[in-house]
Protein backbone atom coordinates (compact mmCIF):
# COMPACT_ATOMS: atom_id res chain seq x y z
CA UNK A 1 0.00 0.00 0.00
CA UNK A 2 1.20 3.53 -0.68
CA UNK A 3 0.05 7.09 -0.97
CA UNK A 4 1.62 9.87 -2.97
CA UNK A 5 2.98 13.11 -1.61
CA UNK A 6 3.89 15.54 -4.39
CA UNK A 7 4.43 12.63 -6.77
CA UNK A 8 6.64 10.59 -4.42
CA UNK A 9 5.53 7.18 -3.15
CA UNK A 10 5.72 6.51 0.57
CA UNK A 11 4.93 3.32 2.45
CA UNK A 12 2.39 3.67 5.23
CA UNK A 13 3.55 2.69 8.70
CA UNK A 14 2.31 -0.66 10.03
CA UNK A 15 0.92 -0.66 13.56
CA UNK A 16 0.11 -3.58 15.82
CA UNK A 17 -2.78 -1.60 17.29
CA UNK A 18 -5.68 -1.69 14.79
CA UNK A 19 -7.45 1.26 16.38
CA UNK A 20 -4.44 3.57 16.25
CA UNK A 21 -5.12 6.60 14.06
CA UNK A 22 -2.86 7.26 11.08
CA UNK A 23 -2.17 10.92 10.44
CA UNK A 24 -1.38 12.41 7.02
CA UNK A 25 -1.01 15.86 5.55
CA UNK A 26 -4.05 15.31 3.37
CA UNK A 27 -3.78 18.60 1.50
CA UNK A 28 -0.61 17.29 -0.17
CA UNK A 29 -1.88 13.85 -1.16
CA UNK A 30 -2.78 13.41 -4.81
CA UNK A 31 -3.82 9.75 -4.82
CA UNK A 32 -4.05 6.79 -2.47
CA UNK A 33 -3.56 3.13 -3.31
CA UNK A 34 -5.81 0.98 -1.13
CA UNK A 35 -6.07 -2.76 -1.75
CA UNK A 36 -4.79 -2.28 -5.27
CA UNK A 37 -7.31 0.42 -6.17
CA UNK A 38 -5.98 3.90 -6.81
CA UNK A 39 -8.33 6.65 -5.62
CA UNK A 40 -7.43 9.99 -7.12
CA UNK A 41 -7.98 13.24 -5.35
CA UNK A 42 -10.63 15.54 -6.80
CA UNK A 43 -9.08 18.93 -7.72
CA UNK A 44 -10.98 20.57 -4.88
CA UNK A 45 -11.70 17.80 -2.43
CA UNK A 46 -12.02 14.12 -1.68
CA UNK A 47 -15.61 13.11 -2.45
CA UNK A 48 -17.42 16.29 -1.32
CA UNK A 49 -15.35 17.26 1.70
CA UNK A 50 -11.71 17.00 2.75
CA UNK A 51 -10.69 13.43 3.48
CA UNK A 52 -8.89 13.00 6.76
CA UNK A 53 -8.82 9.21 6.85
CA UNK A 54 -9.85 6.02 5.11
CA UNK A 55 -10.10 2.26 5.48
CA UNK A 56 -6.80 0.38 5.71
CA UNK A 57 -6.64 -3.38 5.99
CA UNK A 58 -10.21 -3.63 7.20
CA UNK A 59 -9.81 -1.00 9.92
CA UNK A 60 -11.58 2.31 9.55
CA UNK A 61 -9.52 5.48 9.85
CA UNK A 62 -11.44 8.59 10.81
CA UNK A 63 -12.95 10.80 8.10
CA UNK A 64 -14.90 14.03 8.22
CA UNK A 65 -17.93 12.33 6.69
CA UNK A 66 -19.07 9.11 5.10
CA UNK A 67 -16.31 7.86 2.83
CA UNK A 68 -16.71 5.46 -0.04
CA UNK A 69 -13.51 3.48 0.24
CA UNK A 70 -13.58 -0.19 -0.70
CA UNK A 71 -17.36 -0.05 -1.05
CA UNK A 72 -17.81 0.27 2.69
CA UNK A 73 -19.77 3.44 3.52
CA UNK A 74 -19.82 4.00 7.28
CA UNK A 75 -20.84 7.21 9.05
CA UNK A 76 -18.55 8.54 11.73
CA UNK A 77 -19.22 9.93 15.22
CA UNK A 78 -21.36 13.05 15.05
CA UNK A 79 -22.84 12.36 11.61
CA UNK A 80 -25.92 10.70 13.07
CA UNK A 81 -27.97 12.20 15.88
CA UNK A 82 -30.73 11.17 18.25
CA UNK A 83 -34.19 12.82 18.15
CA UNK A 84 -32.84 15.31 20.73
CA UNK A 85 -30.01 16.21 18.34
CA UNK A 86 -27.33 14.46 20.39
CA UNK A 87 -24.44 13.12 18.25
CA UNK A 88 -24.11 9.35 18.12
CA UNK A 89 -20.79 7.56 18.61
CA UNK A 90 -22.06 4.04 19.30
CA UNK A 91 -20.48 1.68 16.77
CA UNK A 92 -23.57 -0.48 16.27
CA UNK A 93 -25.79 2.52 15.62
CA UNK A 94 -23.23 3.91 13.17
CA UNK A 95 -22.81 0.59 11.34
CA UNK A 96 -26.39 -0.14 10.29
CA UNK A 97 -27.83 1.25 7.01
CA UNK A 98 -29.59 4.61 6.95
CA UNK A 99 -33.09 3.18 6.62
CA UNK A 100 -32.59 0.91 9.61
CA UNK A 101 -31.12 3.71 11.68
CA UNK A 102 -34.16 5.86 10.87
CA UNK A 103 -36.38 3.03 12.09
CA UNK A 104 -34.70 2.74 15.50
CA UNK A 105 -33.82 6.43 15.87
CA UNK A 106 -37.37 7.43 16.75
CA UNK A 107 -37.25 5.26 19.88
CA UNK A 108 -33.83 6.33 21.15
CA UNK A 109 -33.66 8.57 24.21
CA UNK A 110 -30.45 10.32 25.20
CA UNK A 111 -29.36 9.66 28.78
CA UNK A 112 -26.40 10.75 30.89
CA UNK A 113 -24.77 7.85 32.73
CA UNK A 114 -22.67 8.94 35.72
CA UNK A 115 -20.20 6.51 37.29
CA UNK A 116 -21.82 3.86 39.52
CA UNK A 117 -25.17 4.09 37.70
CA UNK A 118 -26.91 0.71 37.71
CA UNK A 119 -28.35 -0.12 34.28
CA UNK A 120 -29.90 -3.44 35.19
CA UNK A 121 -29.92 -5.92 38.04
CA UNK A 122 -29.46 -9.71 37.86
CA UNK A 123 -32.51 -11.99 37.57
CA UNK A 124 -34.95 -9.10 37.40
CA UNK A 125 -37.17 -8.54 34.38
CA UNK A 126 -35.39 -6.34 31.86
CA UNK A 127 -37.28 -3.32 30.56
CA UNK A 128 -34.66 -1.30 28.68
CA UNK A 129 -31.54 -1.58 26.53
CA UNK A 130 -28.62 0.86 26.40
CA UNK A 131 -26.33 1.75 23.51
CA UNK A 132 -23.34 3.50 25.07
CA UNK A 133 -21.92 6.62 23.48
CA UNK A 134 -19.06 7.04 25.94
CA UNK A 135 -17.92 5.64 29.25
CA UNK A 136 -17.84 1.97 30.15
CA UNK A 137 -20.15 -0.56 31.76
CA UNK A 138 -18.98 -3.53 33.82
CA UNK A 139 -21.04 -6.71 33.84
CA UNK A 140 -20.67 -8.12 37.33
CA UNK A 141 -21.48 -11.52 38.78
CA UNK A 142 -22.53 -11.35 42.44
CA UNK A 143 -22.63 -14.42 44.68
CA UNK A 144 -25.16 -15.06 47.43
CA UNK A 145 -22.34 -14.43 49.91
CA UNK A 146 -21.75 -10.88 48.70
CA UNK A 147 -18.66 -11.61 46.60
CA UNK A 148 -18.34 -9.96 43.19
CA UNK A 149 -16.26 -10.32 40.04
CA UNK A 150 -16.42 -8.64 36.68
CA UNK A 151 -17.20 -10.98 33.77
CA UNK A 152 -17.42 -8.54 30.88
CA UNK A 153 -17.03 -4.96 29.64
CA UNK A 154 -19.26 -2.89 27.38
CA UNK A 155 -18.29 0.41 25.78
CA UNK A 156 -19.44 2.34 22.75
CA UNK A 157 -18.79 -0.75 20.62
CA UNK A 158 -21.85 -2.49 22.02
CA UNK A 159 -25.03 -2.55 24.03
CA UNK A 160 -26.45 -4.00 27.21
CA UNK A 161 -28.21 -6.18 28.31
CA UNK A 162 -26.66 -8.71 25.94
CA UNK A 163 -29.56 -11.24 26.14
CA UNK A 164 -31.83 -8.61 24.54
CA UNK A 165 -30.37 -9.59 21.16
CA UNK A 166 -32.18 -12.93 21.49
CA UNK A 167 -35.37 -11.49 22.93
CA UNK A 168 -34.59 -12.63 26.48
CA UNK A 169 -35.81 -10.53 29.40
CA UNK A 170 -33.48 -11.66 32.20
CA UNK A 171 -29.73 -11.77 32.78
CA UNK A 172 -27.56 -13.23 35.57
CA UNK A 173 -25.35 -10.14 35.64
CA UNK A 174 -25.54 -6.66 37.08
CA UNK A 175 -24.58 -3.82 34.74
CA UNK A 176 -22.91 -0.85 36.43
CA UNK A 177 -21.29 2.20 34.85
CA UNK A 178 -17.69 1.82 35.88
CA UNK A 179 -16.59 4.93 33.97
CA UNK A 180 -19.24 7.62 33.60
CA UNK A 181 -20.42 8.67 30.16
CA UNK A 182 -23.61 8.90 28.15
CA UNK A 183 -25.67 6.85 25.76
CA UNK A 184 -29.09 6.04 24.39
CA UNK A 185 -31.91 4.26 26.14
CA UNK A 186 -34.62 2.28 24.34
CA UNK A 187 -37.43 0.19 25.77
CA UNK A 188 -37.10 -3.50 24.98
CA UNK A 189 -40.62 -3.48 23.54
CA UNK A 190 -39.57 -0.80 21.05
CA UNK A 191 -36.30 -2.59 20.29
CA UNK A 192 -38.01 -5.93 19.64
CA UNK A 193 -40.51 -4.21 17.38
CA UNK A 194 -37.75 -2.44 15.43
CA UNK A 195 -35.71 -5.64 15.02
CA UNK A 196 -38.55 -7.18 12.98
CA UNK A 197 -37.78 -4.75 10.14
CA UNK A 198 -34.05 -4.12 10.67
CA UNK A 199 -32.14 -7.29 9.65
CA UNK A 200 -28.71 -5.65 9.67
CA UNK A 201 -29.23 -4.33 13.19
CA UNK A 202 -30.30 -7.80 14.27
CA UNK A 203 -27.22 -9.30 12.62
CA UNK A 204 -24.79 -6.89 14.25
CA UNK A 205 -26.41 -7.31 17.66
CA UNK A 206 -26.24 -11.09 17.28
CA UNK A 207 -22.58 -10.90 16.32
CA UNK A 208 -21.86 -8.62 19.26
CA UNK A 209 -23.64 -11.02 21.62
CA UNK A 210 -21.57 -13.94 20.28
CA UNK A 211 -18.30 -12.00 20.52
CA UNK A 212 -19.16 -10.81 24.00
CA UNK A 213 -19.81 -14.40 25.03
CA UNK A 214 -16.28 -15.23 23.88
CA UNK A 215 -15.00 -12.33 25.99
CA UNK A 216 -16.81 -13.67 29.06
CA UNK A 217 -15.37 -17.16 28.52
CA UNK A 218 -11.85 -15.80 27.97
CA UNK A 219 -12.15 -13.64 31.08
CA UNK A 220 -13.22 -16.63 33.17
CA UNK A 221 -10.16 -18.59 32.08
CA UNK A 222 -7.93 -15.56 32.60
CA UNK A 223 -9.19 -15.00 36.14
CA UNK A 224 -8.48 -18.61 37.00
CA UNK A 225 -5.13 -19.20 35.29
CA UNK A 226 -3.18 -15.97 34.96
CA UNK A 227 -1.24 -13.93 37.49
CA UNK A 228 -2.90 -10.86 38.95
CA UNK A 229 -0.42 -8.42 37.42
CA UNK A 230 -1.15 -9.86 33.95
CA UNK A 231 -4.89 -9.66 34.56
CA UNK A 232 -4.59 -6.09 35.79
CA UNK A 233 -2.65 -5.11 32.66
CA UNK A 234 -5.27 -6.81 30.46
CA UNK A 235 -8.07 -5.03 32.29
CA UNK A 236 -6.41 -1.61 32.01
CA UNK A 237 -5.88 -2.09 28.27
CA UNK A 238 -9.50 -3.10 27.65
CA UNK A 239 -10.72 -0.18 29.71
CA UNK A 240 -8.47 2.32 27.94
CA UNK A 241 -9.67 1.02 24.57
CA UNK A 242 -13.27 1.74 25.52
CA UNK A 243 -12.77 5.00 27.36
CA UNK A 244 -10.30 6.47 24.88
CA UNK A 245 -8.15 8.03 27.59
CA UNK A 246 -4.97 7.14 29.43
CA UNK A 247 -6.39 8.54 32.67
CA UNK A 248 -8.80 6.08 34.27
CA UNK A 249 -10.80 7.29 37.26
CA UNK A 250 -10.90 4.10 39.30
CA UNK A 251 -9.88 3.10 42.81
CA UNK A 252 -7.95 0.07 44.03
CA UNK A 253 -11.04 -1.07 45.90
CA UNK A 254 -13.06 -1.03 42.71
CA UNK A 255 -10.28 -2.80 40.82
CA UNK A 256 -10.24 -5.51 43.47
CA UNK A 257 -13.97 -6.09 42.97
CA UNK A 258 -13.63 -6.20 39.20
CA UNK A 259 -10.72 -8.65 39.34
CA UNK A 260 -12.23 -10.82 42.07
CA UNK A 261 -9.46 -10.31 44.60
CA UNK A 262 -8.63 -8.10 47.59
CA UNK A 263 -7.31 -4.55 47.74
CA UNK A 264 -3.81 -5.39 49.10
CA UNK A 265 -3.27 -7.79 46.18
CA UNK A 266 -4.34 -5.17 43.65
CA UNK A 267 -2.06 -2.58 45.29
CA UNK A 268 0.86 -5.02 45.04
CA UNK A 269 0.18 -5.75 41.34
CA UNK A 270 -0.27 -2.06 40.57
CA UNK A 271 2.96 -1.32 42.43
CA UNK A 272 4.84 -3.69 40.14
CA UNK A 273 3.52 -1.89 37.05
CA UNK A 274 4.32 1.45 38.64
CA UNK A 275 7.88 0.39 39.44
CA UNK A 276 8.37 -0.43 35.74
CA UNK A 277 7.03 3.06 34.89
CA UNK A 278 4.11 1.57 32.99
CA UNK A 279 1.44 3.29 35.08
CA UNK A 280 1.17 5.81 37.85
CA UNK A 281 -1.67 6.20 40.29
CA UNK A 282 -3.11 8.50 42.86
CA UNK A 283 -6.19 8.21 44.99
CA UNK A 284 -9.09 7.52 42.66
CA UNK A 285 -7.21 7.36 39.36
CA UNK A 286 -4.74 5.30 37.31
CA UNK A 287 -2.75 6.84 34.46
CA UNK A 288 -1.24 4.73 31.67
CA UNK A 289 2.29 5.99 30.96
CA UNK A 290 3.52 3.43 28.45
CA UNK A 291 0.89 1.61 26.39
CA UNK A 292 3.42 -0.63 24.61
CA UNK A 293 4.91 -1.89 27.86
CA UNK A 294 1.43 -2.41 29.28
CA UNK A 295 0.58 -4.65 26.32
CA UNK A 296 3.77 -6.62 26.96
CA UNK A 297 2.85 -7.01 30.63
CA UNK A 298 -0.62 -8.38 29.83
CA UNK A 299 -1.44 -12.02 29.20
CA UNK A 300 -2.43 -13.29 25.77
CA UNK A 301 -6.10 -12.82 26.64
CA UNK A 302 -6.01 -9.14 25.69
CA UNK A 303 -4.93 -9.88 22.12
CA UNK A 304 -7.47 -12.68 21.77
CA UNK A 305 -10.33 -10.51 23.00
CA UNK A 306 -9.34 -7.75 20.59
CA UNK A 307 -9.35 -10.27 17.73
CA UNK A 308 -12.88 -11.25 18.69
CA UNK A 309 -14.04 -7.66 18.42
CA UNK A 310 -12.32 -7.28 15.07
CA UNK A 311 -14.87 -9.77 13.74
CA UNK A 312 -17.91 -8.11 15.31
CA UNK A 313 -19.04 -5.82 12.51
CA UNK A 314 -19.70 -7.34 9.07
CA UNK A 315 -17.86 -5.84 6.12
CA UNK A 316 -21.02 -3.79 5.54
CA UNK A 317 -23.96 -5.43 3.95
CA UNK A 318 -26.06 -2.80 2.27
Amino acid sequence: MHYELDGRKHLTAHTANPVAATQFRMQEIREINIRGKVIKRHPKSWFTEALTSFEIGGHLRRTNRVGSVGGNDVPHPGERTSPEGKPISNIILLTIPDDEFSEIRRSLEYIELPARTILHEPKRKLESAYFLNSGMTSLVFNTNHGESVEVGLVGKEGFTPIPAAAGLRRTPHQAVMQVGGDGFHISLDALESALKTTPQLQQVMNRYAAVHGMQVAQTAGCNRLHDLDQRLARWLLLTQDRVGSGLLKITHDFLATMLGTDRPSVSLAAGMLRKKKIIEYTHGAVKVLNRKKLESAACECYGLIQQFYGEMVPKRAS
